[in-house]
């Protein structure tokens, strides 16, 4: 009983140091992918373009992201954006929000509206007079 004992304890701790492992991939999965959009977001990219550059499928990609943030890549990327979009709009009163929303990767005035509403509970120009200088 002693042996068997010692024997679980042993698969025990292998399991363990496998499941550290796994964890230690996937965050640096996770960052690899938040990097990857914090130096693409103003490009129209794809969840095809990043599972691409990850070397993952699409689909494991989004399950990982989602398990471990509780958001999706897509809303993150949206949240990316947003940021800094938010910044440009009061750095830069010259630009259009238009044109910020398309240089942040937006490809639609609206959606651009829709998503920073979402996200900052105002409209890019109702942040820009709240924030601005």
């Amino acid at each position: 009983s002693k042996m068997l004992f010692s024997m679980l304890v042993d698969i025990s701790f292998g399991m363990n140091r496998m499941e550290t492992k796994a964890f230690e991939k996937t965050d640096d999965t996770i960052m690899r992918i938040i990097d990857y959009m914090e130096q693409n977001y103003m490009r129209d990219i794809s969840l095809d373009d990043i599972a691409e550059h990850i070397g993952l499928s699409k689909e494991h990609l989004c399950r990982i992201f989602k398990e471990n943030l509780h958001v999706t890549i897509i809303e993150d990327l949206n949240r990316i954006r947003v940021f800094h979009s938010a910044r440009m709009l009061v750095q830069h009163p010259d630009k259009t929000a238009h044109e910020i929303g398309m240089e942040c990767g937006f490809s639609s005035p609206s959606y651009f509206g829709k998503v920073f509403k979402k996200l900052e509970g105002m409209t890019p120009n109702m942040y820009r007079l709240k924030n601005g200088r």
